[in-house]
């Protein structure tokens, strides 16, 4: 079974994607065979952070008996392959030994899906999200 990791970066229309995703779950299993699991998703915002959240920051190992479980029910639900989104796996702190543990941990082929924005974009679009939160103003100087 192929494992699939979606690892948008911030501000790349990763959320709108992880609801697509969720929002089309039944889809993606019966036509496709991808299943996008319930378990380690958060149920607000439909992504897989609480998988990887813990173990990105050094807090705890990656959690086998999660991994293990999405597993399982892929294989009950005949899937071929397991769909996984998290911006978590963008970080930094994701290093060469920690895609190793989770390539091991799914023991299958990982296919990694990457989504880039133009770094002026990117700016644009932080400043305006920052203006919206409170924590500057379009008044500001620097």
């Amino acid at each position: 079974m192929e494992t699939i990791i979606h690892m948008g970066r911030h501000k790349t229309g990763t959320t709108s994607i992880q609801h697509f995703l969720a929002l089309n779950e039944a889809l993606l299993l019966n036509r496709y065979g991808i299943y996008y699991p319930e378990v380690g998703r958060d149920p607000l915002m439909k992504y897989h952070h609480p998988i990887f959240r813990d173990w990105a920051e050094n807090k705890k190992d990656l959690d086998l008996q999660l991994i293990n479980k999405i597993k399982e029910n892929a294989k009950r639900k005949s899937a071929s392959r397991i769909l996984l989104s998290s911006e978590i796996l963008s970080r930094d702190s994701i290093t060469e030994t920690k895609w190793i543990q989770l390539k091991e941990a799914f023991n299958e082929k990982i296919t990694i899906i990457v989504y880039l924005r133009r770094q002026d974009k990117y700016l644009q679009s932080m400043y305006a999200e920052e203006i919206r939160a409170g924590l500057i103003n379009s008044k500001s100087t620097m």
